[in-house]
């Protein structure tokens, strides 16, 4: 019975190293091919860390040989430590580098020393677990600490797991804290010991999870803001268009008093028909806007010409007969949803398809 409960530890074990490796893959995989944040390349450097350690619960030479016990379970310790130190600098904060010796200096330190120590499973298991309830405690600060904008769901799913997980290291700290309960490795332990393998392969799987799922929330809230300030922007240039076409407007009213109130006519004509042909409401409202200014040629034409009552000559009239081109010129290289300057001179052009065309109905 003893042998059957170390096998199926090892198998744990096993299932557990799979785990992570496949785990730190996925960051990995994510960290080269996906935009992410600072913090994002310190978490996989952890999730790998994890992956690391666990491996080495595998070899039977990892389970005697004290150096590998302390390598171990200082990769598994600064495999945590790293995803804290990734969610700090996610935040915009910083983190000093003298805190990174002191805690995985500290452990290598205390937690190898112990390694050396014969029969001292349960001294290994408090300083382990203890280490990682407070970076547990640490990370859970952090996220409910000044909470920004882009924080959402995953990392309430995050802090929430890390919590129960550090409460669960604090019950390990509790229980193994008499150093008369265990004797042996870790992988003869049965019970409580399989229950941590379990808890750390889910664990692992919910760190992967909540971590990309942060990185993929904060991309899609900065895109959320970032459009929002282009329509504010676009909102701010249309107004700003319309306001000079009306300085434009007015400007020809008073030169050609004779068709006041033409171009209001025709922007609203223009817009019914635009509608009529099936049109988009912000398209025919683009065109309505460039009706107003489809004489804006007039303002080549001498004022005397324009406001001159009775019949012109030829030669006035022909000058009149400029406009069209003359407005095409001027407005030719205006950026605009559409072709303002081919629009102003779609009179002179008697196809109507081709006029739709031009504008791209």
């Amino acid at each position: 019975m003893h042998h059957n409960r170390a096998v199926d530890i090892k198998t744990l074990l096993l299932t557990s190293a799979a785990n992570t490796l496949l785990a730190a893959t996925i960051m990995m995989v994510v960290f080269r091919t996906r935009r992410t944040y600072s913090g994002f390349g310190w978490w996989t450097g952890g999730m790998l860390c994890i992956a690391g350690g666990t491996l080495l619960f595998l070899p039977a030479a990892a389970q005697t040989n004290a150096w590998i016990l302390v390598f171990r379970n200082t990769l598994l310790m600064a495999g945590l430590y790293l995803i804290f130190r990734g969610l700090v600098l996610f935040r915009g904060e910083y983190l000093s580098r003298k805190i990174d010796l002191l805690v995985i200096g500290s452990f290598a330190l205390l937690f190898g020393y112990y390694c050396f120590v014969p029969n001292s499973l349960d001294e290994r298991i408090v300083i382990f677990s203890g280490y990682q309830g407070l970076i547990c405690a640490a990370i859970v600060t952090v996220i409910w600490r000044n909470r920004p904008a882009y924080f959402g769901s995953p990392d309430r799913l995050l802090s929430g797991w890390l919590a129960a997980y550090g409460l669960f290291c604090a019950y390990r700290v509790i229980a193994h804290a008499s150093f008369e309960t265990t004797s042996g490795l870790f992988v003869e332990q049965s019970g409580g010991h399989s229950a941590y393998i379990l808890v750390q392969i889910l664990t692992t799987q919910l760190i992967v999870l909540t971590l990309i799922s942060m990185n993929s929330e904060r991309i899609e809230f900065e895109y959320t803001e970032a459009r929002q300030e282009i329509t504010g922007y676009i909102a701010t240039l249309e107004k700003g268009v319309k306001s000079t076409l009306e300085v434009v407007t007015n400007i020809m009213k008073p030169r050609d008093p004779y068709t006041a109130g033409h171009e209001e006519r025709v922007s609203v004509i223009s817009r019914e028909l635009a509608l009529e042909l099936g049109w988009t409401r912000e398209r025919a409202e683009e065109l309505a806007l460039i009706a107003t200014i489809h004489d804006v040629g007039k303002i080549g034409v001498p004022a005397e010409i324009l406001s001159r009552p009775g019949k012109l000559s030829e030669v006035e009239y022909g000058l009149v007969r400029t406009h069209a081109e003359l407005g095409y010129e001027i407005t030719k290289d205006i950026q605009f949803g559409m072709p303002v300057g081919n629009i102003i001179y779609c009179p002179k052009i008697q196809n109507s398809v081709f006029c739709a065309n031009l504008v791209g109905a």
